[in-house]
């Protein structure tokens, strides 16, 4: 109890105040940037999966490598074996009437294609339901302040994450990435109020948002390295589930540090309860 007197005296609650928007900007950027090396191979590898490739085309297309090979091969040692006019002539035939190989990289390049439309409506996801939500976040942080806000960024990114870390199709993931706009939303503009209510010089206002920028810095640069060895080594799981655990300690911070009584007051006098 005497520790958390002294983290709520003005001196150390501004420090706390900078710590909690710190991690709610890092963890926000660096979820955006962890699912980059990610989602591209994993949605391929779903798609691999759900795809059985045909018999007929795989049989066809190694026939048609073997009379090739075989082809080449009677060219080149023609004046040797001599192969019979009816020989050629089958494997011509043969090579005529077998799927051409192209045809198989057409299907992947298309493949590919529907694979990165995916990818870039997934990522555009999240900046597009932050970029929707930020005004109304806005207004209603002037409204009930920034506390609120807060814990319920922290409460939504706990959930993106959590759905990042068990989704297993393509629309639950892009539902993850959507929650997690909003969510994003809540972190940065209530984080900026917090920064702008307690920091009333302009100095140490500037100061402070220069540290809580550079967690949204680093947060950009650790994610991509991060995902990439996690998902190789531990799977797809573990990246998603560290930054849920860095998300429960930014709101329980967030949360010990000021008063639960003042944030049941503010729901109360909101909506009435």
């Amino acid at each position: 109890m005497d520790l958390l007197t002294w983290l709520r005296q003005e001196a150390q609650l501004k420090k706390m105040v900078l710590v909690i928007v710190f991690i709610a900007l890092f963890l926000d950027h660096m979820l955006v940037s962890v699912v980059v090396p990610i989602i591209p191979s994993y949605l391929y590898r779903m798609d691999q999966a759900t795809t059985t490739p045909s018999v007929n085309s795989t049989d066809s297309t190694v026939t048609y490598v073997f009379i090739q090979s075989v082809s080449n091969l009677s060219g080149t040692w023609g004046s040797i074996f001599a192969p019979s006019h009816s020989n050629r002539e089958f494997f011509n035939n043969a090579s005529r009437t077998n799927k051409n190989p192209d045809s198989n990289c057409s299907g992947a390049g298309t493949q590919l294609d529907e694979l990165n439309t995916k990818v870039g409506l997934l990522l555009a996801s999240k900046s597009t339901i932050q970029l929707i939500f930020n005004p109304f976040t806005g207004t209603l942080t002037d409204r009930i302040g920034y506390h609120v806000p807060m814990c319920a960024g922290f409460c939504i990114n706990i959930l993106a994450t959590t759905l990042f870390a068990f989704s297993s199709s393509y629309i639950l993931l892009l539902f993850a990435r959507s929650v997690q706009g909003v969510g994003g939303s809540f972190l940065s503009v209530a984080g900026m109020s917090m920064l702008a209510d307690v920091y009333k010089d302009d100095k140490e206002r500037g100061r402070a948002m220069a540290v809580s920028f550079t967690g949204l810095a680093l947060g950009l640069i650790a994610g991509a390295p991060f995902g990439s060895v996690m998902y190789q080594y531990v799977g797809k799981m573990a990246p998603f589930l560290v930054l849920a655990v860095i998300a429960v300690l930014g709101g329980g911070l967030h949360f010990l540090i000021f008063q639960p009584s003042s944030v049941q007051t503010v729901v109360k006098q909101t909506f009435g309860l």
